[in-house]
């Protein structure tokens, strides 16, 4: 039975569509990507406080995504463009997010994923292309060819080494980040595959897809554990909890499912 406590509070400020949201691991600091015209933010709030503390500028057309490193010193936002930013290194005018980098597309990122020491950062576009980067530098390390659709999700597994994504054109694929090698491809969804989420022992992997339904695979073999069919829309963003127990899936039907599983 999953405990639900009491409204705590709402965020009111002029955010525009909200399109990707991440929590810092010290649960200290939210970061949102919005929909704003003539240009996008990139807002942080102090979730302890509730108070707006920041509002960066550099993107002009919508964030797709926001991400934050796993030990929570940078993030990263993509729209046609990913900038990379220091969380609590300070800017010359004395605020929060340094830019450390500005890593250039030609066209909408859609997916972000960093590695555990914060030394690659994995970028899946509209161009159907995979990129990886110095997230420090900002050089380009390695492109990634294989899907023929754009490329809609990607997950780092725990040990840094393999890399799946997920794309427009039905499929999920199978990587090893450092040489590159498409390991496999995994075929089952018959529409976009929208969202990844590895468990924490990085042997199960559940895939959410436009196709309104979600897929538990063995990573180890490619094998479907279970095809889960209760949404009517779209599977927008699938997660885990930390402990693996429980599946949370929010969907384009409005609705937002949590499961218990068994991993």
């Amino acid at each position: 039975m999953i405990s639900v406590s009491a409204f705590l509070s709402a965020i009111r400020d002029k955010i525009g569509e909200v399109s990707s949201v991440a929590v810092s691991p010290d649960g200290n600091f939210l970061v949102v990507g919005s929909y704003e015209y003539p240009r996008s933010y990139v807002k942080i709030w102090d979730l302890k406080t509730g108070k707006l503390i920041h509002r960066l500028l550099g993107h002009k057309k919508p964030v797709n995504v926001v991400v934050i490193s796993r030990d929570g010193q940078i993030f990263a936002s993509g729209s046609h463009k990913i900038k990379v930013w220091n969380l609590h290194k300070g800017d010359a005018y004395g605020g929060l997010c340094q830019r450390i980098s500005t890593l250039w597309h030609t066209s909408a990122v859609h997916a972000i994923a960093i590695n555990s020491n914060n030394t690659v950062l994995v970028s899946g576009s509209a161009d159907t292309k995979i990129r990886l980067w110095n997230p420090q530098t900002g050089d380009l390390l390695n492109i990634f060819h294989g899907h023929e659709g754009e490329v809609k999700s990607l997950v780092l597994s725990p040990d840094g080494q393999t890399l799946i994504s997920g794309s427009a054109d039905q499929t999920l694929k199978i990587w090893h980040l450092t040489t590159g090698k498409l390991l496999q491809t995994l075929t089952g969804h018959t529409d976009e595959v929208t969202s990844l989420v590895l468990s924490p022992d990085g042997q199960t992997l559940i895939s959410g897809s436009a196709d309104q339904t979600l897929k538990i695979w063995r990573l180890s073999t490619g094998e479907v554990l279970q095809t889960i069919t209760r949404h009517s829309g779209t599977a927008d963003s699938v997660v885990l909890s930390s402990d693996g127990n429980f599946l949370i899936s929010i969907s384009a039907d409005q609705t937002i499912k949590i499961r218990h599983i068994e991993l």
